[in-house]
């Protein structure tokens, strides 16, 4: 009911305080009796105490990813701002069905097709070319233990293959023969593996297709990932029905395929690793006063910014109308390419689980995304312009969180960090508090009783 409450109101009582553009106390309801007045009170300078922090590891698999994950990471960059960064895939991968009988199929080739998703596109993508490598993963991956970004598996050190110098095409379809038919195929990138492999899986014994966990219990995985020379970071769908292991093999002179999956079923995680030595960002890390000025924000593994909102007793007995915090992304950074490394389209704000200290949404998100619309919250990216400056605004409503701080249920810290974090490389660098032209600030709209 109290999350209710604040909503409801909270339109109610901004409505009739921009309509007075008048940040001084107010008296709403002056036909009431004496004893109903409410007098409503705004600020927009409360201190904060703000900087940019790292996050060891985040969260990338859990038994239910597999049924709303589907992009995963796959590069290597070296940023202006941020240094260097990278992402890698470890998959299960499950045969098409059971029971498979290649009798005495002769194989012809074997490809590992990656479907791109291009919302996670970054880097030079556009210009470089770029080197992938196959291994086999020779340690059981659990499917009940959730992994984090740090996580690793043993891996042959041989490839099972490996494509060099390719430039991705994320938007060009791809054209394939089979036995002189020619099949037009969406956007996906084609690994050959070694045919040793390819002979490998056709002359399995039977009874390793028995079930997919026996298969799986056999071959336990690949791991993808790119050189260490390139500077791309690209987007795999790993659920789309392209995103596969094919064998192209005969069978008494006809062109089969058979195929493995990296399917529902199967696990599958990004591997991440931030290096910010040397970078211009390295002096920013966990400095409140450089902070002031300058904070920084990014996808993947990376920094979230910290907001200290202090001191909340004086709100002691309040009733909190609505929270709005305000941030403003840089118009310019020396050495940025923002074409190349465009900002973040989107906030989230979290907090710290008291019994498991790690970071989760707070009410706020929470209420937004149980009503099917995270604009409640906010967050997106907006076009504003300021004083004839044009740049990216983001606003986000922290209103039952803020109540809770100041009602001393909740810490007086959030942390605010790209939207989709872990399928997301975008990063942001923002303004801080104490920015003369476009500050971070937290506007306030409170009740005195």
């Amino acid at each position: 009911m109290k999350q209710f409450n604040y909503f409801l109101i909270s339109g109610v009582l901004i409505s009739l305080l921009f309509a007075s553009a008048c940040s001084r106390p107010t008296l709403v309801g002056g036909d009431l009796l004496d004893g109903d007045i409410v007098q409503l009170e705004f600020t927009d300078t409360l201190p904060l105490i703000v900087k940019s922090v790292k996050e060891d590891s985040i969260l990338t698999f859990e038994e239910n990813f597999g049924l709303f994950i589907t992009n995963f990471l796959l590069g290597n960059v070296d940023d202006p701002v941020f240094g260097h960064y990278d992402a890698s895939i470890y998959s299960q991968l499950r045969p098409n069905f059971v029971n498979k009988r290649f009798g005495d199929g002769l194989l012809d080739s074997v490809v590992l097709q990656l479907a791109y998703d291009t919302s996670a596109l970054y880097g030079y993508y556009r210009t470089d070319q770029m080197d992938l490598q196959v291994f086999r993963v020779i340690e059981e991956m659990p499917f009940t233990e959730d992994l984090y970004s740090n996580d690793s598996f043993e891996i042959e050190m041989t490839p099972l293959g490996e494509l060099l110098d390719f430039r991705p095409a994320p938007f060009d379809s791809v054209s394939i023969t089979i036995d002189t038919n020619e099949f037009d195929l969406k956007p996906h990138i084609r690994i050959k593996l070694d045919k040793f492999f390819g002979d490998e899986l056709i002359n399995l014994d039977t009874s390793l297709y028995s079930t997919f966990d026996t298969f799986v219990d056999y071959f336990k995985g690949m791991h993808i990932r790119a050189s260490s020379d390139d500077n791309s970071m690209l987007g795999i769908n790993m659920n789309d029905p392209n995103t596969k292991l094919v064998l192209y093999y005969k069978d008494q002179d006809i062109q089969r395929t058979f195929d493995y999956f990296f399917d529902q079923g199967a696990v599958k995680f990004s591997r991440m690793n931030h290096d910010y030595t040397g970078s211009p960002v390295e002096s920013f890390i966990d400095d409140a006063i450089l902070g002031d000025s300058l904070i920084f924000m990014q996808g993947m593994s990376g920094l979230n910014i910290e907001v200290d909102f202090g001191d909340l007793s004086f709100l002691e007995n309040r009733i909190i109308n609505h929270a709005e915090l305000d941030i403003y992304h840089v118009t310019e950074f020396p050495d940025d390419e923002p074409f190349i490394f465009p900002a973040t389209q989107g906030l989230l704000a979290k907090k710290v689980n008291a019994d498991t200290s790690e970071l989760e949404d707070i009410s706020d998100v929470i209420t937004a995304l149980q009503l099917g619309t995270l604009g409640l919250f906010g967050g997106d990216q907006m076009d504003v312009t300021v004083d004839n400056v044009e740049l990216f605004k983001y606003t986000i409503n922290i209103t039952n969180h803020f109540q809770a701080m100041v009602e001393g249920d909740e810490t007086s810290k959030i942390y605010l960090q790209t939207i989709a974090k872990p399928r997301n490389p975008y990063r942001g660098i923002f303004y801080g508090p104490q920015n003369s032209e476009f500050p971070m600030k937290l506007r306030l709209t409170y009740t005195v009783e």
